[in-house]
């Protein structure tokens, strides 16, 4: 975003809810995670590096080719 003086400056969303524990104390988010087919992020932590690892390196291959002009 660009200011008066043609300054980048970069927006701050302040997040007041934080989930500190188990997904699963919080209903709502759980069953919109899963109605997206995100289950994978309401595991526990460590049970799911390697599938997030797989996804991030298809998406950042695909933004690649998508940026290389043909």
């Amino acid at each position: 975003m660009l200011i008066e003086k043609d300054i980048m400056v970069r927006l701050v969303t302040d997040e007041r809810r934080v989930l500190i524990g188990s997904l699963h104390t919080a209903p709502a988010i759980h069953e919109l995670f899963h109605r997206h087919r995100c289950d994978w992020m309401a595991r526990s932590p460590g049970s799911f590096t390697e599938e997030i690892v797989r996804e991030f390196y298809a998406s950042y291959v695909s933004t690649l080719r998508g940026s290389i002009d043909r």
